[in-house]
């Protein structure tokens, strides 16, 4: 979806409406993908509003300022927050345990949306990845390898935290301990995304979690 009406004022909320989060006018070339319709009332008075989400950015915002469509200002792309340095250092270091693949733009775009979607819990986020998946073709989509790099071994990310080992020691231990042999993928293409260390702004997931997407060089 995109603004109807692009540089007006149509705001985003939280999902009681008690509070503004966002400005669509400050995202002109923007894509809003919806998860979920809901009638909200303030003031003795009901609308409907739609929950949209594009990169980081998410809320609520009244159907009324609203149309269908790819917003053609940038087809395809999602915009809001950039890519900061500390990410990308970080998507480096992942991106420096697989020797032989490529990195391709549009993947690096499909894993840093994927590793930064969590802000409201795991409906939205659900609903957050199913729409990024579609930016991909069928035939993507079947062959796409996804390998998430979660929190689950405690003791390693309390390593990680307490500067005992690095970033890069991180993931390299994390992935041999996943069984991910990296080298097996040499002439795939590849994209990275990763929360960025001091990054709160999760619901459920945090740092040091990332999102490794590949897929065969066909």
């Amino acid at each position: 979806m995109k603004q109807k009406t692009p540089g007006t004022t149509a705001y985003m909320w939280d999902a009681h409406h008690t509070r503004k989060l966002h400005n669509l006018k400050n995202y002109p070339s923007a894509t809003w993908y919806l998860s979920k319709s809901v009638k909200m009332t303030r003031g003795g008075k009901s609308a409907i509003y739609y929950r949209l989400t594009s990169g980081r950015v998410s809320g609520y915002v009244w159907r009324g300022y609203l149309t269908q469509g790819v917003n053609n200002t940038n087809p395809g792309v999602i915009t809001g927050p950039t890519v900061t340095a500390v990410e990308t250092a970080q998507n480096n270091t992942i991106l420096s345990n697989f020797p032989g693949t490529l990195q391709d733009p549009t993947l690096m775009t499909v894993a840093h949306r994927l590793a930064t979607k969590d802000t409201e819990g795991y409906d939205a986020s659900k609903a957050a990845e199913n729409s990024i998946l579609t930016s991909l073709t069928s035939d993507q989509r079947s062959k796409l390898k996804i390998i998430n790099i979660s929190s689950w071994d405690i003791n390693l990310v309390n390593q990680l935290k307490s500067g005992t080992i690095s970033y890069a020691t991180y993931i390299s231990k994390y992935l041999h301990n996943s069984n991910v042999n990296p080298s097996s993928y040499a002439g795939w293409k590849i994209g990275v995304g990763s929360i960025p260390k001091n990054d709160n702004s999760y619901w459920m997931s945090g740092y040091p979690d990332a999102t490794i997407v590949l897929l065969p060089n066909d």
